[in-house]
């Protein structure tokens, strides 16, 4: 019935433009004037006019009119529709009319007509006018921060102090808003994934006209909180859009106004969906999860222009716009070679690289919205060495990604996730934070040859924008879910998973030092402790295959986290995830939650019955047929020995999984992949391997794995003459080093002073290197002992834990000790 009102209507009124015509007769009953009502103008605003206020409306009198009806529309259709205005005054006795209601939209375009009313009759003038309402474009809005009590602290909130700074702590000669954290207090329940909310509110209504972002000068000191700057728009809905806290760091915010996301919780209204942000009510700072002491400080709050401030902006890399000055190198100096473009770079280098080298350059600009950077790679030279691509953040910390010249795709194009850049320096916060970049840094590394890298055309991009079948999984016809095998970079990891980003750790990678066989490899999962759990999903069509169970293999690295000074955790064993399992339906979700994960390789099998329905049918049954995606969550929260909740927030906590599979099995089950070493009481020795238990060489290569090219790369298992069995290792002279590798678990406990082997070389004076990794307080260290000219008979070697020194990894002055055993995760 609507739709056709509305033809009719549109009709009509294509019949009133064309003449003044009679309407509506015997109407208007209280009309003292009768008569043929003369025809008449609109006079001002003028027709296709200008204006900066709600102008006075006028027009010619019509002979024999007792009142007339002023209407003005966003639409030529003057009537009410979604998101339109329409305003309608009847009974007007002059030909003048000063409205007073508020035409929501400023520049914008509005039309006009006029009724003439007597006692016989209606006539619409032959004219309809039109004007744009032109706002007053202001290019800046500035937010007041002169007086603490503008800003209200929410009373439901955790409680912080409020206070006006004026020691010019941003050198801006502005005053700065001072927000001081406390220890947090926790809420009656103890349920840390709920507190730390704080909100502070400043009220200043404001027209937003001209302006399309904000912008503000920003400081946060503290743990490791979500920042939000919110808005509440003229029908009092919440738009929010989250602070890239660079940590410990003064720095510059510029949030597009396209950038805010519906944020309306609790009860607040939800009116249309839109950010109507050419009326701002009032803004908010709102933090979640501030545990622990801190402070903020903001200044300069202010409505800007954008394009005003583009030039701050980075999309893509121009070399050409780089000063000489801003260009520097690492442990190499590139002979270095640009497009006259300015879109490509190559650095060649020689013979003695010494295996890696960066050129770096200062760019210190801001990236839009973007979850990616987009390159294309091409090389000259060794296919097995590894392009890097590092960035430092605003905070300094530094990322990198690796990928081997081997994996490039045909084109040399690759599109690397924001979230596959692993953190390699942390100086900062150790969060991703890709919002403000001050150096972009092109390195190769495995090569000592000479050759050529090319980076050309690198530009932030949208994953979403760039690859095709993204998030697309599928199960194999024997119910593999994932074993990790076939990546050949750990940018697509990120095409295939969906990863959240409420935990601030979520990565994902392939792994081969954790695997369970030669050239096989596993998934690296992370998540960051006392944060929201971190998610890692696979969406597929339905399986229907008569599966009752899901099985995998799990190996959890995290660490139990020790703080300076007293142990406050002296009681906890271990800091073990808590893993979350969900399997998701069309109608329905549901979870499987295990306590906490082994600190070793674990086969775990679980039946669909365990799983609990946490959305949907709250009696549904978990069938194969119905299932079209799966999850994984792991979280751990500290708590006291009086088990009260107390944040620690450690970060790069490592869980491993391999071999993830539908199955139909129907008991739960729970099985060690490995053993544990253990120490002899009486020796005092912890046998790590004698390979006299080895069968075969396929035997060895289920426990040890290769590193290097494997191309010349082999490991077997021999006979060392003397009735017992050792390991054949191969190696290549003159080419990049090959490794041999032995993951260790060590049982809690495990002691030792000295690493103890028996070795054979070639008599070719090669070079053998002992690495020991080890893991402590979420930190990976590898430490290194090497000699040369080891001799072609069997020698047996004893190594003192305080002869290797620390070659990668923070701290440098660390020293491998008796009671690090169990910490050690690799040889």
């Amino acid at each position: 019935m609507k739709k056709i009102f509305l033809v009719i209507f549109s009709l009509l009124f294509v019949f009133v433009l064309t003449a003044c015509e009679k309407i509506g007769q015997n109407e208007f009953n209280q009309a003292r004037v009768e008569g043929t009502l003369g025809a008449f103008s609109l006079k001002a605003p003028t027709n296709n006019g200008s204006v900066k206020t709600i102008p006075t409306f006028e027009w010619n009198a019509s002979e024999n009119a007792e009142t007339y009806i002023l209407e003005v529309a966003s639409s030529t259709e003057f009537n009410q529709q979604e998101d339109a205005i329409y305003v309608k005054k009847a009974g007007i006795s002059e030909t003048s009319f000063k409205l007073f209601s508020n035409l929501k939209y400023k520049n914008y375009t509005y039309y006009w007509r006029v009724t003439a009313v007597n006692k016989g009759s209606k006539k619409v003038c032959n004219e309809v006018f039109s004007f744009f309402y032109e706002a007053n474009l202001d290019e800046e809005i500035e937010y007041t921060i002169e007086h603490a009590d503008e800003w209200e602290v929410h009373k439901d909130g955790s409680p912080v102090n409020v206070s006006i700074d004026s020691t010019n702590f941003f050198g801006n000669d502005k005053k700065a808003l001072k927000i001081d954290f406390t220890h947090e207090i926790m809420n009656a329940s103890n349920d840390i994934t709920h507190d730390g909310w704080a909100v502070v509110t400043h009220h200043q209504e404001e027209e937003m006209y001209g302006v399309d972002a904000f912008y503000f000068e920003f400081y946060y000191s503290g743990q490791d909180s979500s920042i939000w700057f919110r808005c509440v728009d003229e029908d009092n809905e919440y738009y929010n859009a989250e602070i890239k806290v660079a940590n410990n760091t003064k720095q510059q915010v510029i949030i597009k106004f396209d950038d805010f996301t519906l944020r309306t919780k609790g009860g607040t209204p939800i009116v249309n969906q839109k950010f109507d942000y050419n009326m701002i009510k009032y803004v908010e700072l709102v933090f979640e999860k501030t545990f622990g002491d801190g402070t903020c400080y903001v200044s300069n709050i202010k409505a800007i222009n954008f394009d005003k401030y583009r030039y701050m902006f980075i999309d893509e890399l121009d070399f050409n716009e780089i000063d000489s000055d801003d260009i520097l190198t690492e442990n190499y100096d590139f002979e270095k070679d640009y497009s006259d473009d300015g879109k490509s770079f190559t650095m060649s280098y020689g013979g003695s690289i010494g295996g890696y080298g960066f050129t770096k350059f200062n760019i210190n600009k801001f990236v839009e919205a973007k979850d990616a950077v987009k390159v294309k790679v091409e090389y000259t030279g060794t296919s097995s060495a590894r392009m890097l691509l590092r960035v430092i953040e605003e905070d300094k910390d530094r990322w990198v990604y690796k990928q081997d010249l081997s994996a490039l795709p045909e084109d040399g194009y690759i599109v690397i996730p924001i979230q596959a850049f692993t953190l390699s320096e942390y100086n900062g916060n150790g969060a991703r934070e890709f919002y403000f970049i001050k150096q972009i840094q092109f390195g190769i590394e495995g090569v000592y040859q000479t050759g050529s890298l090319t980076f050309s055309n690198l530009e932030f991009v949208n994953v979403r924008d760039e690859v095709d079948n993204l998030y697309k999984a599928s199960v194999g016809d024997d119910g593999l879910i994932e074993n990790f095998n076939n990546y050949k970079a750990n940018a697509e990891l990120y095409y295939k998973w969906i990863i959240s980003n409420s935990n601030k750790d979520e990565a994902i990678a392939t792994n081969k030092t954790y695997q369970m066989g030669n050239n096989n490899l596993c998934g690296e999962l992370t998540y960051k402790s006392d944060m929201f759990g971190a998610q890692y999903g696979l969406q597929f069509d339905k399986v229907d295959k008569g599966y009752t169970s899901i099985s995998f293999k799990a190996l959890d690295k995290s660490v139990l986290y020790i703080p300076d000074g007293v142990n406050r955790f002296s009681h906890l064993t271990d800091a073990n995830a808590v893993l979350a399992i969900y399997i998701i339906t069309e109608e329905n979700q549901f979870k499987y939650v295990d306590q906490h994960l082994e600190g070793e390789w674990t086969s775990y099998v679980v039946p669909f019955s365990e799983f609990k329905v946490i959305e949907g049918e709250e009696n549904a049954v978990l069938k194969s047929e119905d299932i079209l995606g799966f999850g994984i969550e792991l979280s751990y929260y500290y708590y006291l020995s009086d088990k009260k909740a107390d944040p620690v927030y450690t970060s790069n906590n490592h869980v491993y999984f391999d071999d993830i599979y539908f199955t139909k099995e129907t008991e739960a089950s729970k099985t060690s992949v490995y053993k544990k070493i253990t120490t002899d009481p009486t020796t005092q020795i912890s046998m790590i391997d004698d390979f006299n238990d080895y069968e075969t060489s396929d035997n060895v290569m289920d426990v040890w794995s290769i590193g290097g090219s494997d191309n010349y790369s082999a490991l077997t298992l021999e006979s060392n003459g003397e009735g017992n069995n050792c390991l054949k290792m191969q190696y290549k002279g003159n080419s990049e080093s090959v490794s041999y590798v032995m993951p260790t678990i060590f049982a809690a406990g495990s002691t030792g002073k000295a690493i103890v082997f028996d070795l054979k070389g070639d008599g070719k004076n090669n070079t053998f290197y002992i690495n020991i990794f080890v893991n402590i307080g979420g930190s990976n260290l590898k430490l290194r002992y090497y000699f040369t000219g080891v001799t072609d008979e069997w020698k047996r070697y004893t190594i003192g834990f305080e002869n290797f020194e620390v070659v990668e990894g923070s701290p440098a002055t660390f020293t491998l000790s008796s009671k690090n055993v169990p910490n050690i995760q690799k040889i």
